[in-house]
């Protein structure tokens, strides 16, 4: 391609060469762009709408399956249909677009929330066990070391070790 530029020879080293490839819409079905999950496959899959209602439903396929509404790129898509569409299609489609990123919103919020409540039930769990590993294992020493002993090795208070004791008589 950098040949075709006038005079390319003065500014060769300065001409990106590249080569156009075409690309029939045809040879790909729903499907496929689905799975290709990237910029170039959702706007393939919105082209290839025959009607409003039906580049609104591709719109709603292509913000759940394909383009994460919080990415840069579904920002693109918005701005790019805005700019091609009529007032009344693009302001459907910016409900979908919407209500797909506050529903993502959303799921984050509760997702970080059960995550929060997650960890504080595994740490809660854990401090749980190390406590009754500390009681099983003054059971045991019960019978061959003295209060003070066990309860400096086990870091448990004295008034446990003597309660234990009175339980285990």
């Amino acid at each position: 391609m950098k040949k075709k530029v006038f005079n390319y020879k003065v500014f060769e080293e300065y001409i990106i060469n590249f080569k156009y490839i075409l690309i029939d819409l045809n040879d790909y079905n729903e499907e496929d762009l689905i799975e290709l999950k990237n910029v170039v496959s959702t706007i393939f899959l919105l082209d290839k709408a025959n009607s409003a209602e039906e580049l609104l439903i591709r719109a709603e396929t292509a913000f759940t399956k394909i383009i994460d509404p919080q990415s840069h790129h579904a920002i693109l898509i918005k701005n790019w249909l805005k700019a091609i569409l009529k007032d009344d299609v693009a302001e459907e489609i910016l409900k979908i677009f919407n209500a797909k990123k506050e529903g993502l919103n959303m799921t984050f919020a509760i997702e970080k929330v059960l995550d929060r409540e997650r960890q504080q039930v595994i740490e809660e769990g854990i401090k749980q066990g190390i406590e009754k590993g500390k009681l099983d294992i003054t059971k045991k020493l019960l019978d061959i070391l003295d209060n003070d002993t066990i309860a400096l090795k086990t870091e448990l208070p004295i008034e446990v070790i003597i309660k234990l004791r009175e339980e285990n008589m």
